[in-house]
C-alpha cells in the first residue's frame, strides 16, 4: 500500500510528526517485518524431541538473524541425522569447489530398515506392464524437496534446516503418519558454491541495526553475484544436459528414487509476494499430460490453506510457464513426477524495502517452510491419484502409436561420443550401437560410430524432449528456453525413422567405452606425424604439445599426402608436428605424441614425406607455425557472467588451457601489453 502526504510547512515539528506517522503506518501494514522469530514463528505448535538440537541452539543465532553458511547447514544436518533413527544422510556429489552436496532419506524407522525393497517396489510404478496390479497400499509416497538452486535465492536452504527438524523432532500424529507413508528425500542446497559466496556477502555487509534502504551495499552483490555455480553457469538450465558434477548427481538420485513429487524452492524479485505452480496454462509443455497439471493444482490448494493461515499474499497461473524440460519444476513432468516450482520474494539480506512493505529475511524463510509441509500434507492426501497417474504415465506409451521407429545419430568424434551416450544413459534411456552401415533420409550413418535410440521405451517422453524439433506452439512468449535438441545443440548429424530398428543390427551401450589405441608404431621413414583439428579435443591436444615444446604448425589448406602404403587427406588445420632425424629429440617428440593423444583420445597419423601430393608442402612458408600464447579474458561488472563462465569453464575444464581472468577494473592499469589473446565475453564495454 502506498501512503503520500504533502507538507505544507517547514515546520520541524510538524514534519517529524510526519514522518513518525509515516513509520507507525508503514510498520503496521509491513508483512515481512516481525520482531521474533525462534522456531515457533516457522513451526506447527507441537511437541518437539529435547534430545534433537535445534537450528538456533547448533548455530549460536535464531535461522533468519544471519544466512547460514553452506558449512553451517551441512554440519547442522549431519548433526541432526546423527541423533535421529529416521533420517539417514547421503552425498551424491561434490562441487566444482569441492563441496558436499547432501540429502537427507527422512522416514520411519520401519521404512528405513527396509529401504532397498521399498525403493524396488515403488519403482515398478515406472513399469508399462504389470504396475497395474501392484498393490500400492503399504508403498509410501517418495517425496524430493530441494532448495536453493540459485545461490543467492537463499531462504530456501536456510528454510531447509526447520524442515527437517520438523520431520525429525516433531511429536504428532501428523509427523507419524507422514513418516510411516511417505519417504522424504530433502536435499537442502542445490548450488553450495554459489550459496556460498551469497551468504559471506550478505553476512559482511549485515548492520547491527538492520538497514531497509535498498541503495545499501548489502543489497547489490559484486560481479557475478552469487547465483551462478563456481564456473558462473546457471544449474537450473542444467538438469536435461548435465553438465556439472552437482547435476550429474543429482539425476542420478532421480532415477534411483524416481520420485512422485519434486519440489524446487526459490526466490523472485523482491516487489513480488509468493508464487506457485501451475503456471500460464498455454506455455506448458504439449508432453507434459494435462492430469500433470490438474495434480498440480489440485497440490496448489493446500498451498493456498496453508499461505492463508498465516496471512501471506500469492499468485499462481501467471508469469512463469512449464515449458522447458530441462528445469527443476520440468524435468520431473517428464519422468512421471509432479514438480512444483516455488518462488518466493527476496529479501536479499536480512531487511529489505519493498513496494508490499519491508520484507525481512525470515518471512521469507517461514514461506518456504510452509509451503514445504503444505507440500507433505497434500502428497499424503493425493497419495493414490498421484499413484494412479504415475502408473498411467508409463503405461500409456504401450497404446501410443506415435511411438514407432527411431532416432539415430552418429559421432565419429570420442568425446563427442562419450558425452551424448553418458548422457542418455544418466536419464536411463536405452541406446544402441549400430553394427551395421545405415542409410536414412539421405545421410549415411557408420556402423561402429552411430547410435540409435528407440522411440518405444520406458523414458520415450524424455527420448521425444531430446531429439524431436518443434516449429509450432500454443503461446509466442516463453520465460525460458524453447528449443533443445539435443543432436542439433551438438551439431552431429541425425534423422529420425518411423519404423521399427532391426534390433539384430545393434548392441546396448550402457557405457560408452573409450577405443582401445594400440601403441604407436613409427617407423625410421616416416617425416612428421598429424592430428586433425577437427576433434572437439583437439586444442587440448594442442595445448600439451605447446607445454611440453613440441613444434606444431597447422595447414591452411587441404591437401593429400603419402601415408603408409596409400593417400590420406588432410584438411585446413590440421595439426602436423614434424619428426627430427636426432633420435633421441624424435623419440621425445613422438613420446610426447603419443602420451597426449591417448590422453585425449585422438587418432595419429603418420606421414611418409613432408612433399604434398595435393596442396602445401609441409615446408611451405604458407603452412602456419603455432606458438604458445599468453592469453587473457575481460570479466567483472559489465560482463555477461554466463559467457564469461562458459568461456571460462571450456578453457579450463574441457581443454585445460591456462588463462588470466583479468577484471575490467585492471585495465586502466595498463596490464595489457603482456598477452596475445584477449577474450571479450559479450557485455556492456
Amino acid at each position: 500500500m502506498t501512503f503520500m502526504l504533502k507538507l505544507t510547512s517547514c515546520d520541524i515539528a510538524t514534519s517529524l510528526k510526519a514522518k513518525v506517522l509515516i513509520v507507525l503506518i508503514f510498520l503496521l501494514k509491513a508483512p515481512g517485518l516481525y520482531t521474533q522469530n525462534d522456531i515457533s514463528f516457522y513451526l506447527p505448535d507441537i511437541k518437539y524431541d529435547s534430545g534433537l538440537t535445534t537450528p538456533s541452539s547448533f548455530l549460536s543465532f535464531e535461522v533468519g538473524d544471519w544466512h547460514v553458511t553452506h558449512g553451517q547447514l551441512v554440519h547442522y544436518l549431519s548433526k541432526l541425522c546423527e541423533e535421529s533413527p529416521n533420517c539417514q544422510l547421503t552425498e551424491y556429489a561434490r562441487s566444482h569447489e569441492n563441496k558436499p552436496l547432501i540429502y537427507l532419506t527422512i522416514s520411519s524407522t520401519k521404512n528405513l530398515e527396509n529401504i532397498a525393497s521399498i525403493k524396488a517396489e515403488h519403482n515398478k510404478l515406472t513399469e508399462a506392464e504389470g504396475s497395474h496390479n501392484l498393490d500400492v497400499s503399504d508403498i509410501p509416497l517418495v517425496l524430493y524437496q530441494g532448495y536453493s538452486i540459485h545461490g543467492n535465492e537463499s531462504s530456501g536452504a536456510n528454510a531447509a534446516m526447520l524442515v527437517a527438524y520438523y520431520l525429525l523432532a516433531g511429536q504428532s500424529p501428523k509427523t507419524d503418519r507422514l513418516l510411516d507413508q511417505s519417504i522424504i528425500l530433502l536435499d537442502p542446497c542445490y548450488n553450495p558454491d554459489g550459496f556460498q559466496r551469497f551468504s559471506t556477502w550478505a553476512n559482511m555487509h549485515r548492520h547491527t541495526r538492520l538497514n531497509s534502504d535498498t541503495n545499501d551495499r548489502e543489497f547489490d552483490e559484486v560481479w557475478p553475484g552469487g547465483r551462478t555455480n563456481h564456473y558462473w553457469f546457471d544449474l537450473n538450465r542444467d538438469w536435461l544436459f548435465n553438465i556439472h558434477p552437482s547435476s550429474k548427481g543429482r539425476i542420478k538420485v532421480f532415477h534411483e528414487w524416481k520420485p512422485d513429487i519434486l519440489t524446487d524452492h526459490h526466490e523472485m524479485g523482491s516487489n513480488s509476494t509468493f508464487f506457485f505452480q501451475p503456471g500460464v496454462p498455454e506455455r506448458t509443455n504439449p508432453l507434459t499430460p494435462q492430469l500433470n497439471q490438474d495434480l498440480t493444482e489440485e497440490i496448489g490448494s493446500y498451498h493456498a490453506s496453508f499461505l492463508d493461515s498465516i496471512g501471506s499474499a500469492y499468485f499462481t497461473k501467471e508469469r512463469y510457464d512449464d515449458f522447458f524440460h530441462g528445469k527443476g519444476s520440468t524435468y520431473p513432468d517428464i519422468n512421471g513426477c509432479i514438480g512444483i516450482l516455488f518462488e518466493q520474494a527476496s529479501s536479499r539480506g536480512h531487511l529489505r524495502e519493498t513496494q508490499n512493505g519491508l520484507l525481512s529475511f525470515p518471512f521469507t524463510i517461514r514461506n518456504q517452510v510452509v509451503s514445504s509441509l503444505s507440500t507433505q500434507e497434500a502428497a499424503l492426501a493425493l497419495k493414490d491419484k498421484i499413484f494412479n497417474y504415475k502408473r498411467d504415465f508409463y503405461s500409456k506409451r504401450l497404446e501410443n502409436k506415435d511411438l514407432q521407429g527411431y532416432y539415430i545419430f552418429e559421432c565419429m568424434d570420442n568425446y563427442m561420443g562419450s558425452f551424448i551416450v553418458n548422457l542418455l544413459n544418466r536419464h536411463e534411456i536405452d541406446v544402441y550401437r549400430t553394427k551395421k552401415n545405415k542409410m536414412l533420409e539421405g545421410i549415411n550413418f557408420a556402423k561402429g560410430d552411430s547410435y540409435v535410440v528407440p522411440k518405444d521405451q520406458r523414458q520415450s517422453g524424455l527420448v521425444q524432449t531430446l531429439f524431436e524439433r518443434v516449429h509450432k506452439f500454443r503461446d509466442s512468449i516463453f520465460y525460458d528456453i524453447s528449443s533443445w535438441t539435443l543432436p542439433l545443440a551438438m551439431d552431429i548429424k541425425y534423422a529420425e525413422s518411423f519404423k521399427q530398428a532391426d534390433m539384430s543390427a545393434l548392441e546396448r551401450v550402457t557405457k560408452f567405452e573409450e577405443p582401445d589405441m594400440p601403441p604407436l608404431s613409427i617407423a625410421p621413414s616416416v617425416k612428421a606425424l598429424a592430428v586433425s583439428w577437427h576433434y572437439y579435443l583437439s586444442p587440448a591436444f594442442l595445448n600439451s604439445m605447446l607445454e611440453n615444446k613440441v613444434k606444431v604448425n597447422a595447414l591452411t589448406r587441404d591437401g593429400q599426402y603419402s601415408s603408409g602404403d596409400g593417400t590420406v587427406s588432410l584438411k585446413a588445420g590440421t595439426l602436423v608436428m614434424p619428426l627430427p632425424e636426432e633420435m633421441n629429440s624424435r623419440k621425445s617428440i613422438i613420446q610426447n605424441i603419443e602420451k597426449f593423444a591417448r590422453k585425449w583420445g585422438l587418432p595419429v597419423i603418420q606421414l611418409n614425406s613432408l612433399k604434398a601430393r595435393e596442396g602445401l608442402d609441409l615446408g611451405s612458408n604458407d603452412v602456419l607455425r603455432i606458438k604458445d600464447k599468453d592469453i587473457a579474458m575481460l570479466v567483472g561488472e559489465g560482463i555477461n557472467a554466463y559467457e564469461a563462465g562458459e568461456a571460462w569453464h571450456q578453457l579450463d575444464k574441457r581443454w585445460q588451457i591456462q588463462f588470466t581472468k583479468l577484471d575490467m577494473a585492471q585495465l586502466s592499469k595498463g596490464q595489457l601489453a603482456r598477452y596475445d589473446v584477449l577474450i571479450m565475453p559479450d557485455g556492456y564495454y
